[in-house]
């Protein structure tokens, strides 16, 4: 028997504090190679995230799946990386960039200059 991302979410949520779910399309599913992908974070450590969609619509409307609609922020992106990071406060920031080093590097500047606290990667994906 195999448990869906939210039943297991579910089960693990007792002994962790997140969960993060994900989902990739087939390889060579991209349309004229272009590849989508989205990040998402919500309460209780809630995150997920999907690459290698045909669309920005369909990679935000499979991030929504996985997330049951509790996601609060997402981040679309195309052809390259998506990060979600948070302060101390829970305060979210969401960036994208070419790689994972540079979308990183905005999202936690953005928390830095603007949150409070420690600032932390909650989920990130890139697209290849």
């Amino acid at each position: 028997m195999t448990m869906s991302i939210a039943r297991r979410c579910a089960a693990a949520a007792v002994l962790i504090s997140g969960c993060v779910g994900t989902s990739s399309a087939q390889a060579g599913s991209c349309s004229y190679g272009h590849c989508w992908g989205a990040v998402a974070a919500g309460p209780l450590g809630m995150a997920a995230r999907v690459t290698r969609m045909r669309t920005a619509q369909e990679a935000e409307q499979r991030v929504a799946r996985i997330c049951t609609g509790r996601c609060e922020i997402v981040e679309v992106f195309v052809d390259g990386c998506g990060v979600i990071v948070e302060d101390s406060f829970n305060t979210t920031w969401a960036e994208f960039g070419s790689s994972r080093d540079q979308a990183m590097a905005r999202a936690e500047a953005l928390c830095e200059a603007q949150g409070q606290g420690r600032c932390r990667v909650r989920v990130w994906a890139c697209t290849d």
